[in-house]
């Protein structure tokens, strides 16, 4: 299943963004999918958006690919969006066994 993507917002490019953002229950799936490639970005490894949000299998490779880096807000906002994607998926899981 396609991560699913809000309307776009602003962003801003502090760092104090990144940290709002990844830790802001109310931000969208677009706003932390475009911050995380902004900071990728920032480490010469751009990432596209649009990718990530219809390809999970991307998704996942990329947020592995940014744990790797020395940069806590990317590493923090890769983990909030894997922990927003396992509860989707879990959420999904236990609609499967109630709708049999």
């Amino acid at each position: 299943m396609a991560y699913e993507i809000a309307a776009p917002q602003q962003l801003s490019d502090n760092s104090a963004g990144s940290a709002a953002v990844s830790h802001d229950p109310g931000a969208t799936s677009h706003q932390r999918l475009s911050r995380f490639a902004f900071l990728m970005a920032a480490h010469r490894m751009p990432v596209s958006v649009s990718m990530m949000a219809g390809d999970t299998g991307y998704l996942r490779q990329q947020l592995r690919l940014a744990c790797t880096t020395d940069d806590d807000a990317l590493q923090q906002l890769a983990t909030a969006i894997l922990r927003e994607l396992a509860g989707e998926r879990s959420i999904r899981q236990d609609n499967d066994l109630w709708s049999h």
